[in-house]
């Protein structure tokens, strides 16, 4: 999408903005290796002991990390129980010592928020929790993210004169039905678009809430580390906040396979058609009459659209819904039961078992023209939708006339 009149408009941002990850929170099933995790387990379980005795997390040492266990652990309600809280530069651990199969009882979880987004990067956290986890004696097998912010840090950008003057005039378009903007002592401070935890829009004054709100080591990070070793005038972040919920909708339940769709995410974010997300526009847009689509984009929100993809990197394609019937198999199988009655009942055979059951599906498939042709490639074409289909160890049975 051509969304710039000039390349040069876009290189104004492109050389300055900052992308990345600025909150990674995940959870997952963690194999354990019993011959060194009885061990492990038991060194935790006594340090919880007088953790919780002395009412304050005490330190937990592991080869290469010095680590804090805390004196409660993690999980309440419908979230699955951790009794271990384990913190390594302000990256936290949850673990629980249970072997377990299935997401609902999971035994891990990670949370890296922004300043150990910031201090420690998200990629080397990663790697730290993996590290942490195989010298306690585990394997993470599964893992999904619970939360992803993606933001993009520009420096020299004015919220107050370039952005906040079009918000506030109501000049946009969103999905979204909630939105706002922060008043404070010092006035308009940023505005958000949506709600979590399923996808929400921060835009604010990031060098306010770094001067006002960070200690001096997170101040100097933003220096180096986003605002290109500079303080600058003015700095404004555009933060994505997107939820498991949002996620799930599009297939990205795996937390590599969601990590490695960074574009594909973005590129979905801020996309046209069918509708944007949330885009300011050069003027306020004629809702009453529905031509929202017909207004220009506010030139430097374009701008920062185009910088956010260019950051991002090349997608791989459209991320398209995953059908909602596949979320459930209990509303499958629900159907499935409910056809199958109802067609024994429009033929008045008795239905009494799982047999007569499988009598009335054999009738059908035979009366309606069914062949294993057909079921086979309604199969494999739903099965690449819903993305659980494993093409190298699909094959067909083997035939003697395929050898003739």
């Amino acid at each position: 999408t051509h969304l710039l009149s000039s390349q040069s408009e876009c290189n104004r941002w492109l050389s300055v903005a900052t992308f990345a990850i600025d909150w990674w929170e995940t959870a997952g099933i963690v194999d354990w290796d019993m011959t060194v995790a009885k061990d492990q387990f038991a060194r935790l379980h006594d340090q919880l002991r007088k953790a919780v005795e002395a009412k304050t997390p005490l330190p937990f040492d592991l080869p290469g990390y010095s680590c804090i266990l805390h004196e409660r652990g993690m999980g309440s309600g419908r979230d699955s129980r951790r009794e271990f809280r384990i913190e390594y530069c302000g990256i936290t651990i949850g673990l629980s010592t249970r072997e377990c199969s299935k997401r609902q009882l999971y035994n891990f979880s990670c949370l890296v928020p922004g300043n150990a987004c910031l201090l420690v990067g998200a990629a080397e956290s990663r790697k730290i929790v993996q590290d942490i986890v195989t010298l306690l004696g585990g394997t993470i097998t599964d893992e999904w993210v619970r939360r992803l912010d993606l933001c993009l840090d520009v420096p020299g950008l004015s919220l107050r004169d370039e952005l906040l003057p079009a918000f506030e005039a109501g000049q946009m378009t969103t999905t979204a039905t909630r939105w706002n903007s922060w008043d404070g002592k010092k006035g308009k401070t940023g505005f958000s678009v949506g709600s979590r935890p399923r996808l929400k829009l921060n835009c604010y004054d990031k060098l306010l809430d770094t001067i006002e709100k960070q200690n001096g080591v997170y101040q100097v990070a933003m220096q180096e580390r986003r605002w290109n070793g500079v303080v600058p005038e003015a700095a404004t972040r555009l933060e994505y906040q997107i939820g498991k919920e949002w996620l799930d909708v599009y297939g990205l339940t795996d937390a590599e396979y969601a990590l490695g769709s960074m574009a594909d995410i973005v590129a979905k974010l801020v996309e046209k058609e069918p509708r944007r997300f949330f885009c300011l526009l050069s003027r306020k847009p004629d809702r009453a009459n529905h031509h929202q689509s017909r207004e220009e984009l506010l030139p430097v929100w374009a701008e920062l659209i185009q910088v956010m993809l260019a950051r991002a990197g090349e997608p791989s394609g459209p991320l398209r819904p995953i059908p909602r019937f596949g979320a459930s198999l209990a509303n499958v199988w629900a159907r499935v039961r409910g056809g199958i009655v109802t067609a024994s009942a429009m033929r008045g055979v008795y239905l009494g078992s799982l047999a007569d059951a499988q009598n009335t599906l054999e009738w059908m498939h035979g009366q309606h023209g069914g062949s294993d042709d057909d079921w086979e490639s309604r199969y494999l074409k739903r099965a690449r939708e819903l993305g659980t289909l494993d093409e190298t160890v699909s094959f067909h049975p083997f035939d003697e006339r395929d050898a003739a």
